[in-house]
């Protein structure tokens, strides 16, 4: 294991850090304290902590909770997949109900301009320079 995992408890467990060489000439007596006292003894490197002596309960539920953990972050990873096609659907949707609004639009706008040449009605005339902006056609861009 490259890096300690936290233990998970409702309560946290008694611990106790002793070094390399006290573990090596208390060993059994570590073990044979770490179930039955449900303590959890760390072995350190000065300062550096290089493994502990957990009871087998604990160390089950880190295992356990590292495997949820694991399903958890590919249920994420597939949500997050779903999420994007969905997004992406959606976009291309839009996209198309936009154009068809723009070519009604337009299709509108030509035959107003049949009825109602440019210049012939100010109020159409102020129709027609508000919706510009909308219109792909570039005939409506000269008016």
């Amino acid at each position: 294991m490259a890096h300690l995992t936290p233990i998970p408890a409702e309560e946290p467990r008694p611990r106790q850090v002793i070094s390399q060489r006290d573990a090596r000439t208390r060993l059994a007596h570590l073990l044979a304290r770490t179930g039955p006292a449900d303590i959890v003894t760390v072995i350190a490197d000065g300062d550096r902590p290089l493994a502990a002596l957990v009871p087998v309960p604990a160390a089950q539920s880190a295992a356990e909770a590292a495997a949820a953990a694991r399903r958890a972050e590919k249920s994420a990873a597939g949500w997050s997949a779903r999420l994007e096609k969905l997004r992406a659907q959606l976009l291309a949707r839009h996209a198309a109900e936009t154009d068809e609004l723009v070519r009604a639009l337009a299709d509108a706008w030509s035959e107003l301009d049949r009825r109602s040449p440019p210049g012939r009605d100010p109020a159409v005339d102020n129709l027609r320079a508000a919706h510009r902006p909308l219109l792909r056609d570039d005939r409506h861009q000269a008016a």
